[in-house]
């Protein structure tokens, strides 16, 4: 479906769309539009009354768990007859979950997906954050507004669990308590804890790998093992081997994922008793709405609820306006009076009813009186997450959980002996010493493999096998596994001649589909800071169609470019990719090669 980007007739019916898939968003500052007019239409006696100003519609996709609460306040809204920019405002909220938000918040949507709307509502700032990994969207995001109502993460069980994981003096934050127990294969047996009847200690959250929540627990999770705060925590920490035996720890010891809260709840609704809940479902990390709601209902089984992070992942709804080319003056206006109106104290004041706090973190009295709590105080601020924080975490994820099987062709051509800018490092010794690194993610049950190109490498051949594609933990001649293969060969690597792309990309395509696994998502990724230099080659209209002629759907080999500096050829590593239904990242700046190229290797495995 094409975009529509002039969308206002002279009539002004719309200011906003029907749909609610998004293409290219950047957050609004916060700072009201020049000309808008906040007023109402009332009558005589102050009441409002049917608007005769031309009508628009304020279309809002929000987050699944937003959309119930948030459709409610909109309908308020429209029915107040508000005029802006002498228009009658209509809101209408539709859902937008994490995974279409993927998809979606892109500069040129998906064929097929609607048209954007005019604001974005996610459940929380990571949200923002996971999507700003991708590089098309960090170039259309910009700093999260204010949020307009918040939920923090918590860590939900019947209140004796809680009490044993604060210690004897009730003073023991509750993660630190949990990491240093967790796979203790005495369980809830162990000394201090002494339940042997509740069997092993287990979690149940949102899934790490898809959803803010989950990915946030990651990052507290990593801070309690590196003792860093959470928002601090970075891609790096993610590499450490104390971390990645947590992360593995984490992974044996969920009881449950999910896609929301509300699910997570739905399985501890199925007890009768305390041990029920925790043998069957164990701690709960989930938002302080869902427990609320789930204590609201009187269950058998009443959860309590610890504040593990002091609301540094809360759901904090960040409102989120498109700065694109389909939004005018006048959209814009109609948001900003929107988000005023959310904001105002008698709006903020209802949103207990809800289970929510107000956007400054305040527990209205609606929270106290439905749900256990440790703490109705207000939220600490939200603060700036670690660039490539998320990220990483959900990278490491997802390449602990998921099998995958990588191909890595890497450019040796002779400007990547080019230094880098504020290093004593060429562009070789950066991307490999970036990649050495990223080898710590893969675990030995996948498969890897390394290629380097340039021109005539071996023979007439402008690529040379370095370490054939196979299981990470499978010998390799001299080597005890691939791993110290691929070190090896990272090591040996040195600045050839010209960049001979379009052969080398087409003979690791044609490897990789050889060596398809089915239990796994198979990846090549081209790394190159050029553009093809071999005039004898194959031309880019031969490799494309090549690989659209491989390309298999029913047992799929997808391609990831990452355009390594400034002079890569991005044009025609975005049209190879998009041919196998791959993903195209760049690192202008070569000292950023570690994050992306880590982001690049998981890109599809969620």
């Amino acid at each position: 479906m094409a975009r529509r980007v002039a969308r206002h007739s002279r009539s002004g019916r719309r200011l906003g769309r029907g749909s609610i898939l998004i293409g290219a968003l950047v957050l609004s500052v916060c700072a009201a539009t020049a000309g808008a007019v906040r007023v109402f239409t009332t009558d005589s006696t102050g009441t409002p009354t049917a608007c005769t100003a031309p009508a628009g519609t304020l279309t809002v996709a929000a987050a699944p768990a937003a959309t119930p609460w948030l459709t409610q306040l909109a309908a308020d809204y429209t029915n107040q007859h508000r005029t802006v920019a002498g228009r009658c405002v209509q809101v209408t909220v539709e859902t937008l979950s994490q995974d279409q938000a993927q998809q979606a918040l892109r500069p040129v949507p998906f064929p097929g997906a609607p048209t954007p709307p005019d604001v974005w509502v996610p459940q929380s700032t990571m949200s923002v954050a996971l999507l700003r990994a991708k590089p098309e969207t960090a170039k259309l995001l910009a700093v999260p507004t204010p949020p307009i109502a918040t939920s923090p993460a918590v860590l939900a069980a019947p209140a004796e669990a809680l009490r044993l994981l604060a210690g004897p003096d009730g003073n023991q934050p509750p993660l630190v308590t949990l990491s240093s127990r967790l796979g203790d294969p005495r369980g809830w047996g162990q000394p201090g804890f002494d339940h042997p009847e509740w069997g092993a200690i287990t979690v149940s959250t949102t899934d790490p790998g898809t959803t803010p929540l989950g990915t946030g627990m990651l990052l507290a999770l990593v801070g309690v093992q590196t003792r860093t705060p959470t928002p601090e925590v970075g891609g790096a920490a993610f590499r450490q081997p104390n971390v990645q035996q947590a992360m593995i720890g984490l992974s044996h010891a969920l009881q449950a994922t999910a896609q929301s809260g509300d699910a997570l709840m739905a399985r501890v609704a199925k007890a009768s008793t305390v041990a029920q809940v925790i043998s069957s479902v164990g701690l709960v990390a989930a938002y302080e709405q869902d427990v609320w709601k789930y204590d609201r209902d009187s269950p058998a089984i009443v959860l309590s609820a610890a504040y593990p992070v002091d609301g540094q992942l809360a759901a904090d709804y960040p409102y989120v306006v498109p700065k694109g080319s389909w939004i005018d003056a006048a959209d814009r206006a109609a948001a900003d009076d929107f988000r005023g109106w959310l904001l105002s104290p008698p709006v903020q004041g209802r949103l207990d009813r809800w289970g929510l706090r107000g956007a400054d973190g305040v527990a209205g009295p609606g929270i106290a009186a439905g749900l256990r709590v440790d703490s109705t105080l207000p939220l600490a601020p939200v603060p700036q997450q670690a660039v490539d924080g998320p990220t990483a975490a959900r990278t490491a994820w997802r390449l602990l959980t998921r099998r995958i099987s990588v191909l890595g062709l890497f450019d040796v051509s002779g400007s990547m002996a080019d230094p880098v800018p504020g290093t004593r490092q060429s562009k070789l010794d950066v991307a490999r010493a970036a990649t050495q690194a990223a080898l710590g993610f893969f675990d030995p049950a996948d498969s890897i493999g390394l290629w380097e190109f340039s021109r005539e490498l071996d023979g007439d051949r402008d690529y040379r096998v370095l370490v054939p594609l196979g299981p990470a933990g499978q010998r390799v001649g001299p080597f005890p596994n691939r791993f110290v293969a691929s070190v090896a060969a990272y090591r040996q690597m040195v600045p050839r001649t010209s960049t001979g792309l379009y052969d080398s990309i087409l003979a690791a395509y044609q490897s990789a589909t050889a060596d398809y696994r089915k239990d796994a998502v198979n990846t090549v990724v081209v790394i190159t800071d050029g553009k093809n230099e071999d005039p004898g080659s194959i031309t880019l209209d031969q490799l494309l169609a090549r690989l659209r002629t491989l390309h298999d759907p029913a047992k799929p080999v997808h391609i990831v470019t990452l355009a390594y500096g400034t002079g890569a050829d991005q044009a025609a590593l975005a049209k190879v990719a998009k041919a196998t239904d791959g993903l195209q990242f760049a690192s202008p700046d070569p000292r950023s090669i570690g994050t992306v190229f880590v982001t690049a290797v998981a890109a599809l495995t969620g």
